[in-house]
């Protein structure tokens, strides 16, 4: 069992690129989010967190636990072969990219595949997202840059552990730069993904009403939204997202900062 997962903080590409990979015959079809996943890995996280608590009683040994629960994620991943065929499991949801270090604990022939984009796009979008709402009305941009540090948190803590199952992916590189991008994603999937930068679109189940769709669902790909900061953000609340920079830079190992260069 080799699945691929796909994650990242919201509005950083991810139902672009399991569209992409989804694009490959020998791939699930694209499915809604995996919001059913994500709710065992964070059962058996939190669990797993406090063990000596309460958890220790009702098993013989953590890996009996551990045992346990990967019998239940195999049931899963068993249970949607049956509905999808005998594809690639593809799996993508934004807050599962916080339990990936408990999928490569329990599916260890896991692959991984992250989104990142330059914080000041990322953000944006969510605050146009969420315009009609009280967190539009807010806009604390330092709240969304904390989520999105959280996103990416374990993730980062646990890279030496994931080596190379893990493939992160700049937003801006996969939407300028595409053909330069996509042979590390097939070499990382081992999908040949036939795609023609011009005429391939991609396919999303997002209905156009979902609060999360995008007008760039199912279309070519495009680096039009790149950038798109410099008209939502004020002066102000970009300077503080950019006072992060060096911090997250460092944690990521690379450049996220990339909207200028690419827009």
């Amino acid at each position: 069992m080799n699945p691929l997962f796909v994650g990242g903080y919201a509005r950083t590409g991810t139902t672009m690129m399991q569209g992409i990979i989804c694009s490959d015959r020998k791939a699930f079809p694209v499915t809604r989010e995996s919001t059913y996943l994500s709710g065992l890995l964070a059962v058996y996280k939190n669990e797993k967190d406090i063990w000596s608590f309460h958890t220790h009683d009702y098993f013989d040994s953590k890996k009996h636990f551990r045992e346990y629960h990967r019998r239940i994620i195999i049931d899963y991943m068993d249970h949607i072969r049956s509905r999808w065929g005998e594809g690639m499991i593809v799996q993508k949801q934004p807050v599962m990219t916080e339990y990936f270090p408990e999928l490569l604990e329990l599916i260890p022939a896991s692959k991984f595949l992250v989104m990142v984009r330059d914080p000041r796009d990322a953000i944006a979008s969510q605050i146009v997202r969420h315009a009609d709402t009280p967190l539009g009305e807010e806009r604390d941009v330092l709240q969304y840059l904390d989520d999105y540090l959280k996103r990416y948190t374990r993730v980062n803590a646990y890279r030496k552990k994931f080596g190379d199952r893990l493939l992160f992916v700049p937003y801006e590189l996969l939407v300028s730069v595409t053909d330069k991008v996509l042979p590390a994603i097939r070499k990382h999937t081992s999908l040949d993904i036939p795609w023609d930068c011009k005429t391939s679109t991609w396919v999303s189940k997002r209905p156009p009403d979902d609060e999360s769709a995008s007008p760039l669902d199912g279309k070519t790909i495009s680096n039009t939204s790149v950038g798109n900061y410099k008209g939502v953000l004020t002066d102000e609340e970009i300077t503080e997202i950019e006072a992060s920079r060096s911090r997250l830079n460092k944690l990521f190992g690379f450049d996220l900062f990339l909207a200028d260069k690419y827009s």
